[in-house]
């Protein structure tokens, strides 16, 4: 534990944690409740999304939690590695079908997000264009 930590940020940061287990939670809930075919940790991202813009602001045992989700986010990959380790045989078998779906899927995403990022991103100047008027 680092010595920034004092008592009052600790309890912070464990409220932050327990509204996002509450708001993933309620997600869950009402997806099962109207039987919708959405994640429910997504659907309580959208709502918390939905109450962060609200509120204006990010509370401080909630800005805590998230610092230390992110830096410690290489860790989330680990289920994946001991899936992909259990599974192996599966993914040696259907490898080929696997990438067919994945690769272009993964494209298309890729094309999709970059266009609508240029189409939504303010035009700003490139630095070539204020050479020499300075």
């Amino acid at each position: 534990m680092s010595p920034r930590w004092s008592g009052r940020s600790l309890l912070s940061a464990a409220i932050g944690f327990l509204a996002l287990s509450a708001i993933s939670t309620c997600g869950s809930w009402v997806a099962r409740a109207f039987g919708l075919p959405i994640p429910g940790p997504v659907i309580g991202l959208l709502a918390l999304l939905f109450l962060l813009a609200i509120a204006g602001r990010v509370p401080n045992g909630l800005r805590l939690a998230a610092e230390i989700l992110i830096r410690h986010l290489n860790l989330f990959y680990i289920p994946a590695a001991v899936g992909v380790a259990a599974y192996a045989s599966i993914l040696r078998t259907d490898l080929l079908p696997i990438c067919v779906a994945l690769l272009p899927g993964t494209w298309l995403a890729l094309v999709v997000v970059a266009t609508a990022f240029r189409a939504l991103a303010p035009n700003e100047p490139n630095a070539d264009d204020n050479e020499g008027t300075q």
